[in-house]
Order: structure tokens, then sequence, then C-alpha cells
């Protein structure tokens, strides 16, 4: 059996399905298969494909979660993988998240090995997920389009995409069509703050390319129509996190009083919540809730003067810690962890500790300044 899967990338698909059948629920076997085949090639083969889309992954997972990790993480990292392959892979992972997460929840497994390989595949979605939209050859044409239909709305999300793969070559370019394009259609500006932990974590990369970067970053900081200084911008502590029930949703949980407020006697403190929902297809949304049945029992209520427009982004901030001692403090965005971590790996190399401090939200009030 072993014999034969050593050379499956060169055997006929008919010949695959009958070594399915007797390897049974021997996920190791074919997992061992997959990586060899990875490893040997710059793309995803047709054969590894059809493995892929055939072995049962859940319980490859339950099996042997670490191994299942690595494997996708190499999976991702294919230098020539093709868009169509992606989106099928993507699909597979979702398809065996959801199929974990149902059973997991069905069972009231909810500690132990079980809850931390749940999240280790919703960090291989995520990560699969960024893949897809910023693999290394993706043009920034295509980023550009992407914000041009909505399909991304804020400069803080093409953030990691930005830091890694924009060309000092082609910045300019990028930045004034972003610019030339808010004039059409509303994109959240980037947080000064945001801009200067990454400008100060870069200046101690040996990488050449780091400079090349922190100009690139500089040039978003000068766009008053793509960043947002800090006299404009109140960057707010999540207060709590909760989840609701046993879907993935998560009550976002803020104090804050906008200055337009005035005098308030209502019940709590002034605040809001950002709910966060992972939808049955395993995209997330993040939404501003205004219904005040949503607010219940939170210690905050709801007033009109706070706009979704206005919410810039909700990240996590890390704390990392050089081999010196040197402390840095950057942002990821929520979910992210190992896209996150993979690019501070490369930029710094000498990290010995990542550590997360808190969530914020960064809350614009240029509106209200201006109103004013």
């Amino acid at each position: 059996m072993m014999q034969y899967l050593k050379d499956f990338d060169k055997m006929d698909k008919e010949m695959i399905c009958p070594l399915l059948q007797l390897g049974g629920v021997n996920c190791k076997l074919f997992l061992d298969a997959i990586k060899r085949s990875v490893a040997n090639n710059s793309f995803l083969s047709d054969n590894t494909l059809h493995l892929l889309k055939n072995i049962n992954l859940k319980v490859c997972f339950h099996n042997d979660w670490q191994q299942w990790s690595n494997m996708f993480d190499e999976i991702g990292e294919l230098p020539e993988i093709s868009a169509e392959d992606l989106k099928i892979t993507q699909k597979l992972l979702n398809d065996a998240w959801r199929s974990v997460h149902i059973s997991n929840s069905s069972n009231g497994d909810s500690v132990g090995d079980i809850e931390y390989a749940e999240s280790d595949l919703l960090y291989h979605y995520y990560n699969m997920y960024f893949s897809l939209w910023y693999p290394v050859k993706k043009p920034s044409s295509d980023v550009i389009e992407s914000l041009r239909n909505g399909k991304i709305k804020s400069m803080f999300e093409v953030l990691f995409w930005l830091v890694k793969y924009l060309s000092q070559e082609e910045s300019d370019h990028f930045v004034s069509t972003i610019e030339e394009l808010s004039n059409e259609r509303h994109i959240k500006k980037l947080p000064w703050c945001i801009i200067d932990d990454m400008i100060n974590a870069l200046k101690h990369s040996p990488l050449d390319e780091a400079k090349s970067t922190i100009s690139n970053l500089m040039k978003i900081k000068q766009s008053k129509l793509l960043s947002a200084p800090y006299r404009e911008t109140v960057e707010i502590t999540i207060w709590g996190i909760e989840p609701v029930g046993k879907n993935r949703e998560y009550k976002y949980v803020a104090k804050f009083k906008h200055p337009a407020i005035g005098t308030c006697t209502l019940p709590g403190e002034c605040g809001f919540i950002i709910k966060w929902y992972t939808h049955k297809d395993g995209n997330a949304t993040l939404e501003l809730i205004k219904d005040s049945e949503y607010y219940v029992n939170t210690g905050v209520h709801y007033h009109n003067a706070i706009c979704s427009r206005d919410i810039l982004c909700l990240y996590e901030i890390y704390e990392l810690t050089l081999e010196d001692g040197t402390k840095l403090y950057v942002e990821a965005m929520t979910f992210t962890g190992g896209l996150f971590e993979k690019l501070w790996d490369y930029w710094l190399p000498n990290i010995t500790k990542i550590e997360y401090i808190n969530t914020f939200i960064a809350y614009n009030l240029s509106d209200y300044m201006i109103a004013k």
C-alpha cells in the first residue's frame, strides 16, 4: 500500500479509488502521500486534489489534527497553485470545519484538544482565504478592483498585502488610484496608530526590502484620503467578548460616549456592540448592532450617534519580543493569527515570543469634527 502511494502522482485516477477503499480510515497513509506530492511540486497536482476530495477530512482531522494542520499549511504556500484550486481547497476546508464543529457541538465537546484543534482549523480556513485574495503574484490591479466593487471596504483589509507584496515601483500608482476611487465610494481609512506601529516594527527587520515597505506605508500615512490622524481617531478598548449560543457568533462590547451625545440619563454606560458572525459558507461579517434587545444585560446602551461608517476596524494588538529583549507592538485583524504570525516571522526572524494584549476598535470622528 505504501509502495503504491509513493508514486501516486503518476497513477491513473481510476487506480486511486481502490487504494482509498483498501486504506479505509488510515488517514496517515494518505496525508503522508499528499505531503510528499506538495513537497515535490510547486502546484497542486490533479491526483493530489482528487485525493483531497475523496478522503474523509473530518476523520483525518480527529485522527491527527497536527499532521492535517501541517499539510494544509504547505498547500497554502505552493507558489504556483491556481486560483481555482485554492477555491476548491477553501471549500473542502470549510466543509470539514463545519462538520467538525457540528459534531463537537452535538457531543458537548468544549475543552481540551478538540477546542484547540477547532481553533486551528478556523485559522487554516482564514489563512487560505487570505492566500486566495493575496497570493505572492497578486497584482495591485486586482486589489484595486476588489476595493472598487466593494469586496474590500477598508484600507485595513489590504494591510497584509500592502506590507508584504506591494512593490515600491507600484506604490505611487496604487496610492493615487485608491485616492481617486475614494471620491467614488467610501473606503475606511487606516489609522495612524496602526501605520506607526508597523513602521516601528519594520525598522528592526534585517531584510533589505523593509526600507521600501516603510516608504510605502509612509505614502499611505501622508494621504488624507486613505489614513486617519491621531486627532480624529479614538482607540476604544473592547470591554467584553461574549460567545452567542453554539454558533460562531460573538458580541464585541465597547464602552464609548460619542462627543455628540451630550447628557445621558439612560441606565448603564454609553457604548455599542459589534457582532462577528461566521456564515455557513465560511465567510464572516462584522455588524454594528442597533437592536436594543441585543444590549440586555451587557451593561451598555446604544445611541444613534454611533455610525458604522465611522468604525474603521476591529483589531488585536500583539507584543513581539525580539532576541535582544526589545518589545514591539503591532496590530492584526481578528481571527487571522496564523497569517499574522507568518508575516512577522518573515520580517522579524529573531522573534522569541508573540503575546496577545487586547482587542480594540478604531473609531473616526472626522465627520463630527467637520459638522461641529
